[in-house]
C-alpha cells in the first residue's frame, strides 16, 4: 500500500470511528421519553403522588391562576375569588400523601380499570384507604381522589381529597373527638379560566 493511500485510509478510518462514537453518544443522551406519560410518576408499581403534587405546586406558582375558593364549616359558608399566595400550604394535604413510603410497601391492592388506577388498602387501620387516579386518553394523570381514615380511642377522622388538574380541588374532613364532639369542614377551589 502506498504512503498516500495509507494516509487516506487512516484519515477515513479515524473519521468513521469518530462518527460512530458520536452517534452512540448522541443516541444514549437523546431525550427518550417513555411512551406512557404516567411512567415518569410510577416507580415499582406505585404512583408517585408526592412528585405529582410537587410538580402541580410548581406549575400553579408559575401560572398564578385566579381561584374561586369556598370554605364551609358547620353551617357557615364563605366564598372568595382570589390568587393563592402559597400553593405549598394550600395543597399541603395533597403533598403529604406518599404512596411510596416504606410503611405502605405491599399494603395496597392495585387495580387498573380502563383509564383508572385504584390503590385500595388491604389493612383497614392504614391511614390512606384508597387512591384513585384517572388518566386521559394520552395516559396523563388528570384527577386524583384520596380517601383517608384515622381511628383511635380519642378521635376518628375521615378525609376525602380530590384534585382535578386545571379545574378544581377539594378537601372534605369529618372529625369526631371524644368530649368535644363532631367537626366538619369543606374547602373547595375552582380554577377560573380566562
Amino acid at each position: 500500500m502506498s504512503l498516500s493511500v495509507k494516509k487516506l485510509y487512516t484519515k477515513y478510518s479515524t473519521a468513521a470511528l469518530i462518527i460512530s462514537i458520536s452517534a452512540v453518544f448522541f443516541l444514549s443522551c437523546s431525550d427518550t421519553k417513555p411512551s406512557d406519560p404516567t411512567a415518569s410518576f410510577i416507580k415499582n408499581d406505585y404512583f408517585d403522588t408526592e412528585l405529582f403534587f410537587k410538580t402541580e405546586v410548581d406549575s400553579l406558582k408559575q401560572a398564578n391562576p385566579e381561584v374561586e375558593k369556598t370554605v364551609s364549616k358547620e353551617n357557615e359558608t364563605e366564598t372568595k375569588t382570589l390568587k393563592i399566595k402559597n400553593w405549598e400550604n394550600e395543597l399541603s394535604s395533597f403533598t403529604a400523601i406518599d404512596l411510596r413510603k416504606p410503611a405502605y410497601s405491599s399494603e395496597f391492592k392495585i387495580d387498573t380499570i380502563g383509564n383508572q388506577i385504584n390503590y385500595t388498602a388491604k389493612n383497614p387501620e392504614l391511614d390512606v384507604q384508597r387512591v384513585s387516579i384517572l388518566l386521559d386518553e394520552a395516559k396523563n394523570p388528570i384527577e386524583i381522589i384520596v380517601e383517608k381514615s384515622t381511628k383511635n380511642m380519642l378521635y376518628s377522622t375521615d378525609e376525602k381529597l380530590s384534585y382535578a388538574k386545571g379545574a378544581k380541588y377539594s378537601v372534605e374532613k369529618n372529625q369526631s373527638i371524644l368530649i368535644l364532639g363532631d367537626n366538619r369542614y369543606i374547602i373547595q377551589g375552582n380554577f377560573i379560566s380566562k
